[in-house]
């Protein structure tokens, strides 16, 4: 089995889940955080988030596990407080352009204090460390500030607009590595 990848940022950890851990918080996320050492402070999985995690699944199994840290969610954890704050994660491994597509959520008790920033821009480190990995996009709601707010604190810029969604990019060779 693959060790799956930890990314230790300031005042964050991002662990990759494995399958068995992806099922584990669809089931009872208290005992994904008890497995894994960390107090409570995740949320049950809602119908939107329960379907992500159903297509992950479907995709890690479809994957070579090498593969799965593209395909998984990364819970973050406050590492001072041993607290999952969130996930993030791609949607799907980098295409043969050099893309990949990045999205995220932080817990409602835990947002406006940074974390997804600081998440989305160590996972966007991660990302560029692999040499097919050029580009790195996002989408956000029109009327999601936050959301934005984060994506230009990493680094990414507005490219464009799909029906309700903006789209958002940050480049390799642009990237100051925050």
């Amino acid at each position: 089995m693959t060790t799956m990848p930890v990314i230790a940022s300031e005042r964050l950890r991002l662990l990759a889940l494995t399958a068995g851990q992806l099922r584990l918080y669809l089931v009872h996320p208290r005992q994904l955080e008890e497995s894994l050492a960390l107090r409570p402070g995740l949320t049950p999985a809602g119908p939107a988030l329960r379907r992500a995690i159903g297509l992950k699944l479907a995709a890690m199994g479809e994957a070579t596990e090498r593969f799965w840290p593209w395909l998984t969610y990364w819970l973050v954890v406050i590492a001072a407080e041993g607290t999952g704050a969130g996930l993030t994660g791609f949607k799907g491994q980098v295409d043969a352009a050099g893309q990949v597509e990045i999205g995220y959520g932080i817990e409602q008790a835990y947002r406006r204090q940074g974390y997804a920033t600081e998440a989305v821009g160590a996972l966007v480190n991660w990302a560029f460390a692999a040499p097919s990995c050029l580009t790195v996009t996002a989408r956000t709601l029109e009327a999601n500030e936050a959301s934005m707010a984060v994506l230009r604190n990493v680094g990414f810029r507005l490219y464009g607009a799909e029906e309700d969604e903006l789209l958002w990019r940050i480049d390799k060779g642009t990237h100051d590595r925050r």
